[in-house]
């Protein structure tokens, strides 16, 4: 069937697979065949051959490659930006927090012994002595074997239980001791006399 252009009303070359001169059906050679090409044999119509495949454009690798690169780029600072984060608040936690926390376990060495020396003293009101450094805090708790007037003692003891200092180690007692008649005292937190900051000891008389 013959197409007309609707513009002039010409008629339009045929355009189909192996159509010869003269409107004789020709069969399309290997070489026309081979990629589904069509072509036109009118001279003056240039040949319908569909685009091919290489012509559709393709990504430039190295163009993919840049802007790969930029956006791990982009990845890479944001990393640093919260390692440099990371590290800011670590210091800040060093510097105030880990002092305040120290003061803090100072401070409750410190109300411990007041406590225990308020025992004591209650205990000496009753027995009219303190108790023995062999007898130590535990007399506080438990009445030690020995004592003058076992009836004054109080059945629950004059506190529940001993506490421990902040760092987990029992609180020191000797009487007489060096700095008043009874010495209560908390080690710091190496557990050994003397030192400073966290390690020096916490006593009763300071």
């Amino acid at each position: 069937m013959m197409e007309f252009d609707e513009r002039n009303m010409t008629p339009l070359p045929a355009c189909r697979e192996g159509l010869g001169v003269g409107g004789e059906h020709q069969p399309a050679s290997d070489g026309e065949t081979n990629g589904h090409t069509t072509a036109c044999v009118s001279d003056e119509i240039p040949s319908c051959v569909p685009p091919s495949a290489s012509a559709v454009p393709t990504p430039n690798p190295s163009l993919q490659a840049g802007r790969g690169a930029v956006a791990n780029g982009f990845t890479l600072v944001e990393l640093m930006v919260v390692i440099l984060i990371l590290g800011l608040l670590t210091t800040i936690v060093i510097i105030n927090v880990l002092p305040a926390q120290d003061r803090a376990m100072s401070q409750k060495a410190k109300t411990d012994i007041a406590l225990l020396e308020q025992a004591v003293e209650r205990y000496r009101l009753d027995m009219y002595d303190y108790p023995a450094t062999g007898a130590g805090l535990n007399a506080l708790v438990q009445a030690p074997p020995g004592l003058p007037h076992p009836e004054r003692y109080p059945p629950g003891g004059y506190i529940k239980r001993l506490p421990d200092d902040p760092w987990g180690n029992a609180y020191h007692y000797e009487a007489p001791g060096k700095h008043g008649p009874v010495d209560i005292y908390s080690l710091g937190a190496d557990g050994r006399e003397g030192g400073d900051g966290q390690n020096a000891d916490i006593g009763n008389w300071k």
